[in-house]
């Protein structure tokens, strides 16, 4: 019965060593009929006059990203205008919907449309105490106007939408 063991044993490596034996084989032809060389392989092509085996090279992978469809083109040009009115004066300003007040009149004073000076405050936004060159005196304030309207939040916090007007007055405090 011992016996009967070391042959069923024998047999299996037997049977082992070929299947390892043809399925390398299989593999080595398979890489070797694309003309690729083994994973983790590369081979420099030899002429049929060199004697010397093909010389093992470094592995260089090269990954090509699929072609993907060009992003839309999003263009910060101002296509929209709003309307300022300043003490009875109107100017045409750019701007991108969304933007706040304040970024609109930046733009206006960097295109030289008008002027306007003030100050931060924490946690409440930009002040504006001055307009064209005209300074707020004691008592007295520039409003923010929008659309005909008393604005409710500040030139920070106000984002303007296609169809706004904005307009400043000169007045008394309260």
């Amino acid at each position: 019965m011992h016996t009967d063991k070391k042959n069923i044993i024998a047999v299996g490596l037997i049977l082992l060593g070929i299947c390892f034996a043809f399925f390398g084989f299989v593999q080595r032809t398979e890489d070797s009929s694309l003309g690729l060389p083994k994973e983790n392989e590369a081979y420099q092509s030899v002429t049929l006059e060199d004697e010397a085996p093909p010389k093992k090279l470094e592995r260089v992978t090269t990954i090509v990203a699929p072609k993907e469809k060009e992003p839309p083109v999003v263009e910060n040009t101002p296509e929209l205008y709003t309307t300022f009115i300043i003490e009875d004066k109107t100017f045409s300003v750019p701007f991108i919907e969304g933007e706040s007040v304040f970024d609109v009149m930046t733009t206006a004073m960097k295109k030289d449309i008008f002027t306007f000076g003030g100050r931060e405050f924490s946690g409440i936004g930009f002040f504006v105490d001055e307009l064209n060159g005209k300074k707020a005196e004691r008592g007295k304030n520039f409003i923010l106007w929008v659309n005909g309207k008393k604005a409710v939040v500040g030139v920070s916090d106000y984002k303007l939408l296609k169809t706004d007007t904005i307009s400043w007055t000169y007045e008394n405090n309260y």
